[in-house]
């Protein structure tokens, strides 16, 4: 898996969670949000899902294995997305969550926390 169909499956990633999050709150959601990201060394950073993309794709040949995805909370109209990464060694993709899907994992939120800022 390149560098864009990675992309490409945490964007679907991104896109599952949202709608599941729309489903929990009753109401649609933006798709402009910020990615909180933990693991590979980072604990809580708040960045953009290309910088998360940049962060998390290590190589063709070698990924992380799981990647945990959800919406954890709305920032004024923007989703915030969980995104953790494990600390399990990296390996081939087909030894990751997903097998050749690539390592993301669907987590649901038992709370949505929504701030006006």
């Amino acid at each position: 898996m390149d560098k864009a169909a990675f992309a490409l499956a945490f964007q679907d990633a991104v896109e599952i969670a949202c709608r599941s999050a729309e489903k929990s709150l009753g109401r649609n959601l933006s798709r402009n949000v910020i990615v909180r990201m933990y693991g590979a060394g980072v604990n809580g950073l708040d960045i953009s899902p290309q910088d998360f993309i940049d962060r998390a794709y290590i190589s063709d040949r070698s990924f992380y294995r799981l990647i945990d995805v959800m919406v954890v909370e709305i920032v004024g109209t923007r989703p915030v997305v969980f995104s953790r990464i494990s600390s399990h060694p990296p390996d081939q993709l087909s030894k990751c969550w997903n097998g050749d899907k690539g390592p993301f994992k669907q987590l649901t939120a038992e709370y949505i926390s929504q701030t006006g800022n």
